[in-house]
């Protein structure tokens, strides 16, 4: 019969490739999920600063759309 070596190494290297891969798709899909999330986090960011400076302008008077 099949050698119980051969057997054992065998199941062993696909359980370690199975975990390997499975490691690699979960960090591909959490790297996937971060860059969104900064997006979403830097166009808030961006907005929030653009309605910061309207708020200003109309604080202080002056037409937003001549002070630039």
């Amino acid at each position: 019969g099949p050698d119980v070596l051969v057997v054992t190494l065998s199941v062993a290297g696909a359980i370690l490739l199975l975990g390997l891969v499975a490691i690699l798709l979960w960090k591909l899909l959490i790297t996937i999920h971060d860059h969104r999330e900064f997006a979403k986090f830097e166009e808030e960011k961006a907005r929030a600063k653009w309605e910061a400076v309207r708020l200003t302008s109309r604080l202080y008077g002056a037409n937003p759309t001549t002070s630039c």
